[in-house]
């Protein structure tokens, strides 16, 4: 006789997942800190929210429909910056499932109450078990301080980033510390880690790397380790089977911070945030502020909308165009010709993101150095900056327009 497994073990337990890097700024030529949560989740109406926390105001990912203290990564005032991505391999304990998936609520306490790497530890350390929790938080601050956190409901540990090999780490699915046999997100983490490996190689001391640089080789990147596929990759049909790319059909956003070199002021830290499905849109930088909400319209919830206007707009791409088969198993299959090439009279995808992300670096990054140069004052900065975002999402609709006309 068979035996029958419950229906949530069919469930692909890595169809909750995400794909993260964080790096040294002992690494980075800039002298700059980078980390990357790429977010693999159900909940694909994404935004951004300004908070006054309990300590530190902050600005962090939610899903749309949230009413409640979660946030699935951010940054303060004081630039400590929190992500995190779910792990399946390290529970040790028979905590009911009822009690679980508290990680944005510890990520949400921590974006208001921490400084510092070690303040972090010092919340985990404090806060009441169970945590709730099976997941690898990753974090940063504006003193250097990077590390991820392996955590379950009763335990944590600590990896340092400047402690590493190459002074930079990568986490998918699994928790080094947890259980091999029950590793999830192992094939992402063979491309993610192949990337950083080759550019390390290639660049021993001090690596080459921004955020645009992890955008363009990571969430815009069909790059597959197992299938050996390049970052440009095309099938013979222009269709492929979406298993196990970084970027998926479950790709609700992909954020990068930027935090500062030794010295600098931490509210120069960036959130890149991309909301959406990475081909189908663009990478806005956004900052806590002078103490009020100065975060673009459209990445913020509008009353009586579902979500703000780049997730809706990223979202309509992408179900019309890059998953439009809906019957049967459709929805495993993305076209991934138009996303690459395009298809004659289409332009491709990743043509329009870079047109419209090329326009918007262009005009931001000559004020923000400027910015952290002190040849401008907060005040011009932030006044500056408020008066050109508008600017990004037009040049949004502007480069995707044979998509959304």
């Amino acid at each position: 006789m068979k035996r029958l497994l419950p229906f949530f073990l069919l469930i692909p337990l890595a169809s909750l997942a995400c794909t993260s890097v964080i790096i040294s700024r002992d690494k980075t030529a800039s002298g700059a800190p980078l980390m990357l949560k790429h977010r693999d989740t159900k909940s694909l109406n994404n935004e951004v929210r300004y908070i006054d926390g309990e300590k530190y105001t902050f600005i962090g990912l939610f899903n749309s429909q949230a009413t409640v203290k979660e946030i699935w990564c951010g940054m303060n005032e004081v630039g400590f910056c929190i992500i995190n991505t779910a792990s399946y391999n390290f529970k040790e304990d028979n905590i009911p499932s009822s009690e679980m998936d508290q990680e944005a609520k510890v990520m949400y306490a921590a974006a208001g109450s921490c400084k510092t790497v070690d303040d972090f530890e010092k919340l985990l350390t404090n806060r009441a078990r169970p945590l709730g929790c099976e997941t690898n938080f990753g974090v940063m601050d504006a003193q250097g301080g990077a590390a991820y956190f392996e955590t379950n409901n009763d335990r944590f540990v600590r990896y340092d980033i400047k402690d590493m090999p190459n002074l930079y780490r990568v986490a998918t699915n699994f928790s080094e510390a947890g259980r091999v046999k029950d590793r999830q997100g192992v094939e992402r983490f063979l491309t993610a880690t192949a990337i950083m490996k080759e550019l390390s190689d290639a660049n021993p001391d001090r690596l080459p790397i921004d955020a645009q640089w992890i955008f363009d080789h990571f969430s815009l990147s069909y790059r597959h380790e197992v299938l050996h596929t390049a970052e440009d990759y095309v099938s013979a049909s222009g269709w492929a089977v979406d298993q196990d790319f970084i970027p998926r059909r479950l790709t609700s956003s992909s954020i990068i911070f930027q935090g500062v070199k030794p010295g600098q002021d931490p509210k120069h830290t960036i959130m890149w945030a991309l909301l959406g499905y990475p081909a189908c849109g663009v990478a806005i930088p956004l900052f806590v502020g002078p103490g009020r909400n100065i975060l673009p319209s459209h990445v913020q919830k509008a009353a009586g909308q579902a979500t703000c206007a780049y997730t809706q707009t990223s979202n309509y791409i992408k179900n019309t165009y890059v998953f439009p088969l809906t019957a049967g198993n459709g929805n495993k299959y993305f076209n991934i010709g138009l996303i690459q090439q395009g298809d004659g009279s289409l332009p491709a995808l990743k043509t329009c993101a870079q047109t419209a992300q090329k326009k918007i670096n262009d005009l931001f990054l000559p004020l923000y150095n400027d910015w952290c140069e002190g040849k401008i004052t907060d005040k011009e900065f932030y006044s500056s900056y408020e008066a050109q975002t508008p600017r990004y999402y037009a040049y949004y609709l502007q480069a995707f327009a044979p998509y959304i006309q």
